[in-house]
């Protein structure tokens, strides 16, 4: 009798089988969350050149307007005339120049994102696509690290440290100095994600009888996706980027409570 006969003879989908899979799915959605929450914390603003003149109006006089009306001058938001006059803009044969003060951005809809802390933009904002794609490297790096790692060692003690991991330099990257150890933690973010994916996703399908293992392996994915809904009102609410950063990644380390939990189940793996 092997152990999908052994599964199904005691039901299939039993106590154990559904405290386990509460255990795997909750998790999902603050997975979610960290796997979208870069088009709100890495949004790119309307804005426009700074300008040291009195003349030039402050960010509450801004009309940013310009940048995107049918007749507006995108050009504006990395160039600006050189002469200074109110009158001259980039395009209109004057000569320009590239922002030398840094750029004054609208609030309308983000309060602050990485992009608006660290300048992102114009001839930096390449890096912040370079910051996307360190992350999914994480995701690839984590799924060969914790993958070997969980044939070696049990997926119950991997998943709880990837739980860990994410955590944590989730909560360190709200605090983060500059863009460089941002996106270093959001790399240990990302290989901590694949670290519960991919092994959450196994556990609780060996876990569950073949009647119910379609079935199981697919409401996973129900959670994630519930999570990206609920992102959507946190980042509607929280407009800081820091603060969402926080937000997202503090409730992680309430998981640990599953370290005391699987204590009663020490050959689950």
């Amino acid at each position: 009798m092997n152990f999908d006969e052994v599964l199904s003879n005691i039901g299939g989908f039993g106590k154990f089988q559904k405290l386990l899979y509460v255990w795997i799915c909750v998790p999902q959605i603050f997975l979610a969350f960290h796997m979208l929450v870069s088009v709100f914390t890495g949004a790119v603003p309307p804005h426009l050149c700074r300008s040291t003149l009195p003349s030039a109006g402050t960010l509450s006089t801004l009309n940013f307007s310009l940048l995107s009306s049918p007749d507006g001058l995108p050009e504006l938001s990395c160039t600006m005339a050189l002469n200074h006059s109110d009158a001259a803009a980039p395009g209109d044969g004057h000569l320009t120049m590239s922002c030398q003060e840094g750029w004054e951005y609208s609030t309308e809809t983000f309060q602050s994102t990485i992009v608006t802390e660290w300048n992102l933009v114009c001839s930096n904002a390449s890096l912040n696509n370079l910051g996307s794609s360190i992350y999914m490297s994480g995701l690839l790096v984590g799924a060969l690290l914790f993958g070997y790692l969980a044939d070696k060692y049990g997926r119950r003690i991997i998943i709880l440290i990837s739980l860990g991991i994410q955590a944590t330099f989730g909560v360190a990257a709200a605090f983060a100095p500059n863009f460089y150890v941002y996106t270093a933690l959001r790399f240990m973010i990302g290989t901590s994600i694949s670290g519960v994916i991919m092994n959450a996703f196994v556990l609780g399908t060996e876990w569950t009888g073949l009647r119910q293992r379609m079935l199981a392996g697919i409401i996973t994915d129900y959670f994630f996706g519930f999570g990206y809904i609920i992102l959507a009102g946190v980042a509607y609410l929280i407009r800081d980027w820091r603060k969402l950063q926080l937000a997202i990644s503090a409730p992680g380390f309430l998981f640990f409570i599953y370290i005391w939990h699987s204590l009663d189940h020490r050959k689950m793996c």
